[in-house]
């Protein structure tokens, strides 16, 4: 998530207006740069190398259709709005790439307030959205305002704009405030309620070898769990995966349990599918479809879902990755299992 208000700030489109060239001229000065070359990428696959002469110069001409682009010199990058008929100057520190950044020329009003809306928005925090949505609501609230109010007032404040890429960058400001709010809810619980080391909510469900299993009788390991159905795909998929998985950590301090979600009507063909693939580790039936009181203290809304929770019933990760992810492997050894 931490990118995602860059791709947000970037997402009007700006349409072509009539300009001296057909070609963009960039220039400018990286000093204290480790390479000869800078690299420029942008939509449709767009990529440029620009050589850098061995005092941190360079210069060059770009044919692009308007829009954002990156620059960067392999370590750093930032972003630029580029249009036909540029001849903008870009100058900075290789050892503070985002901090040092200015532009001069033609494109310099709007690439300067791009440079400045992107460090502002560091400041605050923007990069590491998990600092939002730990807050409080008030003091969420409060400092989405604050965000709001300092986006609108770089906007108003800067001279040089075009007025559609201005009505663009209102909408992105916008945009940011909407994703903000909307996801508050759901990353706040999953960051508080369901974060590392809190006690997971539990269960105590339908075996398909007979009896119940609770969360509480498998303390003493841990227990990765896969919330599923047999009527979707994408959890059937990894079903092979999963095979493998169980297969490989047999005997270590982990078992696997996977709890079918299936209406009560269709509990036949969950057993004959348990049968029939030769399903492992510990399959259970919960009680009430997407209404079943662990599915719903997880607020889980689509499957497969997975969870890992610790020796203890803990929680070591509330959406932890799938079969199919090499990070489920990495997590594993990084608990030394």
């Amino acid at each position: 998530m931490k990118k995602i208000i860059y791709l947000i700030t970037v997402l009007g489109f700006v349409s072509c207006q009539n300009s001296k060239n057909d070609y963009v001229s960039l220039s400018g000065k990286i000093s204290n740069i480790k390479v000869d070359s800078i690299s420029i990428y942008g939509n449709n696959r767009y990529s440029k190398k620009i050589a850098v002469n061995k005092d941190g110069s360079f210069k060059d001409t770009l044919t692009i259709e308007e829009g954002f682009f990156a620059i960067t010199d392999g370590k750093s990058q930032a972003f630029l709005r580029l249009k036909k008929g540029y001849n903008l100057n870009v100058n900075a520190d290789a050892n503070d790439f985002q901090n040092s950044l200015t532009f001069t020329g033609d494109g310099a009003s709007t690439n300067n307030y791009l440079a400045t809306k992107i460090r502002t928005q560091k400041e605050f925090g923007l990069d590491n959205l998990e600092s939002f949505f730990l807050l409080s609501k008030t003091d969420f609230d409060s400092k989405v305002s604050i965000v709001d109010a300092s986006n609108k007032k770089l906007l108003n404040e800067t001279k040089g704009l075009d007025t559609a890429f201005v009505s663009s960058e209102k909408l992105a400001n916008e945009r940011i405030v909407q994703f903000l709010n909307s996801n508050y809810e759901v990353q706040h619980l999953k960051l508080t309620k369901f974060a590392i080391g809190k006690p997971s909510p539990t269960f105590n469900l339908e075996n398909y070898k007979g009896g119940k299993t609770s969360l509480g009788s498998l303390k003493g390991k841990y227990v990765y769990i896969d919330v599923w159905a047999t009527w979707c795909a994408p959890c059937r998929k990894q079903i092979p995966a999963l095979k493998k998985i169980e297969e490989e950590y047999s005997g270590k301090q982990i078992v696997f349990v996977s709890l079918s979600i299936d209406k009560k009507v269709d509990k036949a063909k969950w057993r004959k599918m348990v049968q029939d693939d030769k399903l492992g580790g510990i399959q259970l039936f919960a009680e009430n479809d997407w209404n079943s009181a662990f599915v719903k203290a997880y607020q889980i809304a689509g499957i497969p879902r997975f969870i890992l929770i610790d020796p203890q019933g803990n929680i070591v990760d509330a959406d932890a990755p799938r079969p199919t992810d090499p990070r489920l492997k990495a997590l594993f050894n990084s608990l030394k299992l």
